[in-house]
């Protein structure tokens, strides 16, 4: 598969969102740590630019799955969920069980489950590739006008 600059450019782009969402967070009382400083204007501006980043790392992730999946790569289900835990869940476990420890009383183990402060994208696109690889048969029996 070729390179596609339009991903790269929407890639970039959702980056840039992200980070400038996570530098204002601390300060627009988002992670309820601090001494925030309230601007109602500002906190949903800076919300609405993390959603339209995460958007965009969803529909990038979803693109090249859908291409890549054409190719046939992903025939083997066993191997690509393997792959897929060794690149997600592998990172999102330590550094989930990393934020336990430096924030510790802040951060619950348990959390570790169910999405841990930021890193829940990770354990969410596990979750949607793991259900989607499982499932696809049944979506590719189905015309777009059944699926929608």
């Amino acid at each position: 598969m070729k390179k596609d600059d339009a991903i790269s450019i929407i890639r970039v782009s959702a980056m840039i969102m992200i980070v400038i969402f996570h530098c204002f967070c601390y300060n627009a009382g988002i992670w309820g740590i601090g001494n925030p400083i309230y601007h109602s204007r500002f906190i949903a501006v800076i919300k609405d630019l993390s959603y339209v980043g995460l958007n965009l790392f969803v529909l990038i992730s979803g693109l090249l799955f859908s291409r890549i999946e054409a190719t046939g790569k992903y025939n083997d289900t066993l191997k690509f969920i393997i792959n897929k835990f060794k690149r997600l869940l592998i990172p999102y476990l330590v550094w989930g069980i990393l934020l336990c420890i430096i924030f510790k009383g802040l951060e619950n183990p348990i959390n570790i489950f169910y999405g841990i402060s930021h890193l829940w994208f990770l354990l969410m696109l596990f979750e949607v590739f793991t259900i989607t690889i499982l499932t696809r048969f049944i979506w590719k029996r189905q015309n777009i006008k059944k699926v929608l």
